[in-house]
């Protein structure tokens, strides 16, 4: 078999869109290079308006590369762009296992390249590339070797789709293969589209109902953003009604999961909303009252201690892994998937 280094196939070329999975589109370079999008154009051109959303709709959470393939090793060639955190997060597996993570805790911008060792063995292996949850990734080239294998993977047979805000988009977990969304997937075993965006809140108006997606479950989780910024109660009532029925339109009879804010540290201070637990209750009456949305408290979801959060609001990758388990849990138990 020839040397990768002397002979290489790109995949982007071969294997286009099914490369990916967790996107809706790819924006592509007159050079070739493309950006994977987990949003509708329509979605992108909205939170574009504003630019912090901007950069952050266009960050790659939930979004990884998936080739069967016997190559000994895969390189990626990739540019890391601004994004909603200076530092960087890379994950690959293979048939399931980690096999290598790469983290950088400063800002970088810019191309790089990676050559990731992948063994021999007689049968294709299913490779994972988990890109940035808080970067946007522009793909330049994913080779192996010519000669070798290099098939699409399969879907799962189920998909779920993930809505929130940035405890959802990922922030701050260090590995992207460990944000919370895309690790319950994992434990559902389920293809995931992650549309979260940090900083965003209940918002009818960020929903597209032209998108072409068909998920089997929903996951809904907004509203610390929505009492930090000084919502009133009435207004979340309203807002919630609006955008959960919006969802029902554009997804009928897919059941929904809304999930209530998770604990805080400052959850004692009295915004216009009033207090947090009565903030959150208030989302939980409105959801409640729609038939096909399951009630899920995120409040307990986490133990209340420092050692599973970043900064007292988003969870580390400690949190993270025990919110993604215990929403499993829940779901399971409710018999949703």
């Amino acid at each position: 078999m020839p040397s990768q280094k002397d002979s290489a196939m790109n995949l982007l070329e071969t294997l286009g869109m099914s490369l990916f999975s967790g996107a809706l589109q790819l924006r592509r370079d007159n050079d070739g290079a493309c950006l994977p999008l987990r949003f509708t154009p329509s979605q992108i051109e909205y939170y574009g308006k504003i630019e912090i959303f901007r950069i952050r709709s266009e960050c790659c959470a939930g979004i990884c590369l998936r080739v069967r393939t016997d190559a000994e090793e895969i390189g990626l060639d990739f540019s890391y762009e601004q994004g909603a955190r200076g530092y960087y997060g890379l994950a690959v597996e293979k048939d399931g296992n980690l096999i290598h993570q790469f983290h950088s805790p400063q800002q970088m911008n810019g191309r790089m390249s990676v050559s990731v060792p992948l063994g021999k063995d007689d049968e294709p292996r299913e490779i994972t590339i988990y890109l940035s949850q808080i970067r946007p990734v522009r793909i330049h080239a994913v080779t192996v070797a010519d000669g070798c294998v290099a098939e699409a993977v399969t879907p799962a047979p189920k998909k779920l789709l993930c809505l929130g805000d940035s405890i959802t988009q990922g922030m701050s977990s260090a590995i992207p293969a460990v944000t919370y969304a895309t690790a319950l997937s994992r434990i559902l075993k389920m293809d995931i589209l992650n549309q979260a965006v940090g900083g965003h809140y209940y918002d009818a108006d960020s929903l597209d109902a032209t998108i072409d997606y068909k998920p089997d479950l929903i996951t809904v989780a907004y509203g610390t953003n929505d009492w930090t910024g000084n919502v009133r109660e009435q207004t979340i009532r309203s807002n919630v009604t609006s955008y959960l029925q919006k969802l029902a339109q554009i997804f009928p009879a897919v059941k929904t999961v809304v999930i209530t804010p998770l604990w805080r540290s400052d959850h004692h201070a009295v915004h216009d909303g009033g207090l947090f637990k009565d903030f959150c209750q208030a989302i939980a009456d409105t959801a409640a009252s729609f038939g096909n949305v399951y009630l899920l408290n995120g409040y307990h979801m986490i133990p209340h201690h420092g050692d599973y959060y970043v900064d007292g609001l988003h969870p580390n990758d400690l949190g993270a892994l025990w919110l993604a388990s215990r929403l499993a849990a829940e779901i399971n138990r409710l018999g949703l998937v």
